[in-house]
């Protein structure tokens, strides 16, 4: 069986084209989707954990090498999610964070074989 496993952007992507050629408002400039594709590479440089004083709350940052950062949140703040962070931020160096959905798979794929109570669940 042949199956064809696209990402969410791509999706989001053809469904605008397909939607605004719909609804007859226009297309996407040509630039526009030129500079789509031609997005410049982000990698994962850096991740840290922001620890607040009471333990029922943690923040995670994510870095890119294009001066982005993210965070996230996770609850309730336990060493094993400190150590599940320290683990997935291995895998996750240098790698693109626009690629959700692969990123996502190899951090389930890598926490199934894991047995810490659900932290690793939590920091996912």
């Amino acid at each position: 069986m042949n199956h064809n496993h696209g990402n969410r952007r791509e999706f989001f992507r053809t469904a605008g084209i397909g939607f605004l050629a719909v609804m007859g408002t226009g297309m996407i400039k040509p630039e526009t989707a030129a500079a789509i594709d031609n997005a410049e590479p982000m990698k994962i440089t850096k991740i840290d954990a922001v620890r607040f004083k009471k333990d029922w709350q943690m923040w995670v940052r994510l870095y890119t090498n294009n001066g982005i950062v993210g965070i996230g949140e996770t609850y309730p703040r336990t060493e094993s999610q400190i150590g599940a962070l320290k683990d997935f931020s291995r895998m996750l160096l240098g790698r693109d964070p626009r690629d959700i959905e692969r990123i996502w798979r190899d951090m389930y794929g890598q926490a199934s074989f894991n047995v810490t109570g659900g932290a690793e669940m939590r920091i996912i």
